[in-house]
């Protein structure tokens, strides 16, 4: 029983000694009263016996009732109703006002569960009840919107069905010919055994192409991944002939791909009992935590707790945390009050930079310095529209003669195409001297919605950067392409390279593209040696003013990458309120990422956007497990483990755009199946970042510290957070009103902070008031999302199977795709090793036989011939495939699309 502190009660207890010190255990204090220790509060009373017996209603005799439901009459105390308590084993009584006291519902003889047990437990069971019905309704809104996308993919690969055919065979063609032109080439100079690049003008200058390499050791263990030298003196693989075409239908390339496939199937039996034993761990485990979190909330649940008297005594008791005695009230005020301290520190620290004018300005200055140069071009230009169409005919010809006389074909040069030589075009794109651009796509034009926003990402690039200079990293779990992401890139522009890489992982094409592609274009002349990477999304419309510090770079070796600040947008360029949500809640976590590199270097970079060295991005992606959840984190993390001088700096001059969710149901699938998913699953990650010795004697570590604490501390909460509001409200809802507007405030002052001070030079950057008003609330519903990710995490998590790291698979299962023997790739039909059904007939018809009963298993003498080879070629030139155009409204599309 419960008693309103009074002073000469208390007195008359401690002269009758059934008092005992502040801090006893029920179980030492029965038939005794626990005084509280500062003289306020209540006064607790333990008994044997039954409640019943503790306390009666004076007049009626009946058991007490509840003081919290009683009317209270302060002015006439005799208007109470009054109670008689008996305590001591009944040697002590008193009278007092019933609404003074609280009798507890349940006793036990050994206290083992007290009353504050008892409400806990019920707040347990309603929690409980609340998540199952919470996880019914998400799986029912995450399957609602898996379905609109399944339908979505499944009329897009029906539109490809139609659409897809055509493209592919034109694709086709392209290659046919380019692969003509290069065999007529280095059959006409057999003898020079030298590059259509043997000028020296460009990096592979010296470089052969009847037999290019690649520096990267094999994931095969016989050669490079690209390496297609033979070391049998006389004997050549066709894989080394040079006729392109006759590569790729070699009995050697053909070994490789199935080498490749058959080891690719040996992984996932390997290591599928791995991840069963994996998955029962996991289950154990989450069981076993389930249990802990309730064990936990009962035993340090507030105790002796009785409603307060008025609105203002329920106010103060929520503010005044020094008086806090629980755990949990200490681990809720601990996450919010780091949260404040670390948002201040950054808010005075930082500055959110100018806009990055300077690069501008040059370019306007450059074009003003060269007016002539600029109107001599557009009078080329008209020259050419006024030319008569047999002049046009005799230039062509005479630099087809030229070409004769060069003995280059202009077929092989790659040169850049009319949209690449403008004055604007290469003034726009001098500050990515030395970069590169990947841009990762997966089924990124099944539809016209797609189309248009991978074609608008592209436009943006190049902007940015030369067309050479940026690569598609198209990936899919199809050996072949299922879309015409290499059709839409071409219709951009002819000069951006694509590949596709047959593993639907954005993280593994990356690698490859970087590790195994780009040295072997390097190596062909066909594009030069990058050292920096800016890798992003294929919805990520990089801004004409991006600021690629390239000072910073060239003076501070340590700085691995760069991170850029990210802005919620839409396709349409008219974002909702909730984008506009999105776009704070952005903004804010790049306030972090600066104030993290201000002290000493950014935890990570985003996952839309970053600039990484190529070196160290392969380092990086080596360790990498290719997991999609959290892979800008992962990389992150791969390089603080270094414990170096590495630093992650953040370039905020210029804001980079991407696409965010704008409905409600895109938000949820995106927040509980990728991002917040990601911190339950890096829970082990920053308890051992936190306390690894390794870390003690590192900056970088130290400063990241207290946000891997704050992580740690918000998952700590993810699963107490429905437990403890759901008891809460069934204890004191005034409390939980009251906590919820203190919270919702603190999140306003933050935000009016961040557009005033931080945003004091940006004003271009400012949210609208709408925004600011409606943040708060958008920030406290992803409380919901968290709560959703933590059953994701339990229920779903644990049955995934876990990636495989690229080091395992380089050096132990050994299942890289190998790199294609041409820089010219048919991509439609490289992983498999098909041949049209028309080009078989066709062959059949034109080329010669050329097995003189040298070749063994895929070797021989390929140029034993090299007139019939030749005709060869030519026939493959001469008579390319019929190709049916493809659908005019798709060409019309395309062409209005056209950079």
């Amino acid at each position: 029983m419960s008693i309103k502190y009074d002073f000469l009660l208390a007195d008359r207890m401690k002269r009758e000694g059934i008092t005992v010190p502040y801090g006893t255990p029920p179980e030492e204090a029965l038939e005794r009263c626990i005084l509280p220790h500062d003289d306020e509060g209540f006064i607790t009373c333990f008994s044997v016996n039954s409640c019943d017996y503790m306390c009666r209603e004076a007049d009626t005799n009946g058991r007490c009732p509840a003081g919290k439901v009683l009317e209270k009459d302060k002015t006439d105390m005799d208007n109470n109703v009054q109670c008689n308590i008996w305590l001591a084993g009944q040697s002590f009584t008193e009278q007092l006002a019933c609404y003074k006291l609280e009798v507890a519902a349940y006793c036990g003889r050994k206290f083992e569960v007290t009353p504050s047990n008892i409400l806990a437990i019920r707040g347990l069971i309603v929690a409980t009840v609340v998540m199952i019905l919470f996880w019914i309704v998400a799986e029912f809104a995450l399957r609602s919107v898996d379905r609109g996308l399944r339908q979505e993919q499944a009329e897009g690969m029906a539109r490809m069905g139609v659409e897809l055919p055509a493209k592919r065979r034109f694709l086709r063609q392209q290659i046919l010919e380019r692969w003509a032109a290069e065999a007529r080439f280095n059959y006409a100079h057999a003898s020079q055994a030298g590059s259509v690049w043997g000028n020296g003008t460009t990096p592979g200058g010296n470089e052969s192409m009847v037999s290019p390499s690649v520096a990267a050791q094999s994931p095969y263990g016989v050669a490079g991944a690209g390496e297609y030298m033979s070391d049998v003196p006389g004997v050549k693989s066709q894989l080394q002939s040079r006729n392109p075409k006759k590569r790729f239908e070699s009995n050697a390339w053909r070994r490789r791909l199935d080498q490749y496939r058959n080891l690719n199937q040996d992984k996932k039996k390997a290591f599928v009992n791995k991840e069963k034993l994996r998955t029962g761990l996991l289950n154990i485990f989450f069981i076993l935590l389930v249990i802990f979190t309730e064990w936990f909330i009962m035993r340090f649940s507030p105790q002796h707790m009785n409603p307060d008297d008025s609105l203002y005594d329920a106010f103060v008791g929520v503010v005044s945390i020094w008086d806090a005695t629980s755990v949990l009230d200490w681990l809720i005020f601990l996450d919010v009050l780091l949260d404040i301290f670390l948002f201040g520190c950054a808010m005075f620290v930082v500055k959110w930079p100018k806009k990055p004018v300077f690069a501008e300005h040059m370019q306007e200055e450059l074009k003003a310095s060269i007016p002539k140069a600029i109107e001599e071009e557009e009078d080329d230009d008209d020259d050419d529209e006024k030319r008569p169409l047999a002049q046009l005919q005799q230039q062509q010809q005479q630099e087809e003669e030229e070409d004769d006389d060069d003995m280059t074909p202009r077929s092989m040069m790659t040169a850049p195409s009319d949209e690449s030589e403008t004055v604007d075009f290469v003034l726009s794109q001098g500050m990515t001297r030395d970069v590169c651009l990947l841009i990762a796509c997966h089924q990124s034009t099944m539809t016209e919605e797609r189309y248009e926003t991978f074609t608008a990402t592209l436009r943006a690039a190049l902007m940015v950067f030369p067309p050479s200079h940026i690569f598609v990293c198209d990936n899919g779990v199809s050996p072949v392409p299922v879309d015409d992401n290499q059709w839409a890139t071409q219709q951009v522009h002819p000069d951006i390279n694509y590949l596709y890489v047959p593993e639907g992982n954005k993280t593994f094409a990356f690698y490859w593209c970087n590790k195994y592609w780009i040295p072997y274009l390097v190596q062909n002349g066909r594009v030069t040696d990058f050292k920096y990477a800016v890798i992003i999304d294929d919805d990520v419309p990089l801004p004409p003013d991006l600021h690629i510090p390239h000072q910073l770079l060239d003076q501070n070796p340590n700085i691995k990458a760069v991170h850029f600040p990210i802005t919620a947008a839409t396709p349409d360029g008219k974002p909702n309120l909730l984008v506009q949500c999105q776009d704070i809640e952005y903004k804010i976590a790049g306030l972090h990422k600066l104030f993290q590199a201000t002290l000493a270097r950014s935890l990570s970079c985003h996952g839309a956007v970053a600039l990484w060295d190529r070196e160290t991005l392969d380092e990086i992606f080596y360790e990498h497990d290719t997991v999609f959840n959290g892979e800008d984190m992962y990389m992150g993390l791969s390089l603080l483990r270094k414990r170096d001088d590495s630093k992650i700096i953040s370039s905020a001059q210029a804001i980079v755009p991407t696409y965010a969710p704008d409905n409600w149901g895109m938000l949820f699938r995106q927040r509980v199946k990728s991002w917040d998913v990601t911190s339950h699953k890096k829970t082990f990650t920053y308890i051992w970042e936190i306390i690894n010795p390794r870390s003690w004697c590192h900056l970088a570590s130290w400063v990241l510290k207290p946000y891997f604490l704050q992580e740690l501390l918000t998952i700590v909460l993810d699963w107490l957070r429905t437990f403890l509001l759901c008891g809460l409200i069934i204890r004191d809802w005034v409390s939980f009103l009251f906590m919820f507007v203190i919270f919702t405030g603190l999140i306003y002052v933050m935000v009016v902070l961040f557009e005033i001070v931080v945003l004091r030079d940006r004003h271009d950057l400012r949210s609208s008031f709408c925004a600011c008003l409606t943040f708060p609330w958008y920030r406290l519903s992803s409380l919901v999302f968290r709560v959703g990710a933590l059953l994701q995490n339990l229920l779903v998590y644990s049955h995934v199977r876990k990636g495989i790291k690229i080091r395992v698979r380089e050096d132990e299962i050994r299942d890289i795709p190998p790199c294609p023997p041409s820089p010219d790739v048919d991509w439609f039909t490289v992983w498999t090793g098909d041949i049209p059904e028309d080009e078989k007939q066709q062959a059949e018809s034109t080329i010669p036989e050329e097995n003189d009963g040298r070749v063994h298993d895929g070797a021989g003498q390929d140029d034993q011939g090299s007139s019939s080879a030749a005709a060869d070629a030519d026939a493959a030139s001469s008579n390319p495939p019929q190709v049916i155009p493809p659908p005019p409204g798709q060409q019309r599309r395309s062409s209005n699309n056209h950079h």
